[in-house]
């Protein structure tokens, strides 16, 4: 069976990165070489808190962030395949531009605050074992692909639109009451994902091709 050429190289590409994110553990600094920051407005949030939704949020948080991506960029190849290439190159590039900065600059998310209750639960415990950056708070890589996926939705696929922007909503507010991400994490992965937007949509940026 043939495989298509763009899709091997997404593939490929997506393997590199996860590998790469993965590893990265092994080089991070330590939690106390990390930066933590003031966690009152992530606090404020569990003045709603209880075990169902402790429960369900930390289902949602290993959940919705890959599958609303892989969906996005399944359906990109669907119905736009001659993006499919470009958009893998932008989005994986800036993925591993976060991983450089949360390593030379690690922020250790609100949930490391000695204060900040540990309601986050190991809801998959092997996952947790091999967890890539635990101190990449800044910015949030996953409302950045939340997003992302969002604005594709309406740009490529609008029947998609709505559940893709409300899941990254809901998904928006999940990170900040586990404590995995600051306010302005969100936001900064927020106008990133508009960047990669506009990067992928751009007629006028392209990357070199090789000459043959």
């Amino acid at each position: 069976m043939k495989i298509d050429r763009q899709l091997f190289k997404f593939l490929a590409l997506s393997i590199i990165f996860i590998v790469f994110y993965e590893s990265s553990r092994f080089i991070e600094k330590p939690l106390d070489q990390a930066h933590i920051y003031p966690a009152d407005f992530n606090r404020a949030l569990l003045s709603i808190s209880n075990p169902i939704m402790n429960f369900v949020f930390s289902m949602s948080y290993y959940l919705f962030h890959p599958a609303l991506i892989v969906l996005a960029f399944i359906l990109l190849y669907k119905r736009k395949k001659e993006l499919l290439w470009k958009s893998t190159k932008i989005y994986f590039l800036i993925g591993f531009l976060w991983i450089f900065f949360s390593l030379l600059y690690p922020i250790a998310p609100p949930r490391f605050n000695a204060n900040f209750p540990q309601i986050r639960m190991s809801v998959f415990p092997i996952r947790d074992a091999i967890i890539g950056l635990k101190y990449g708070s800044f910015p949030s890589f996953h409302i950045f692909s939340c997003f992302l996926a969002s604005f594709l939705a309406l740009r490529f696929f609008p029947s998609f639109y709505k559940p893709f922007l409300l899941i990254s909503m809901y998904y928006s507010f999940v990170v900040l009451y586990l404590g995995e991400h600051y306010w302005f994490d969100v936001l900064a992965g927020f106008a990133l994902s508009i960047v990669a937007f506009k990067l992928m949509t751009s007629e006028s940026f392209k990357f070199k091709q090789k000459v043959k």
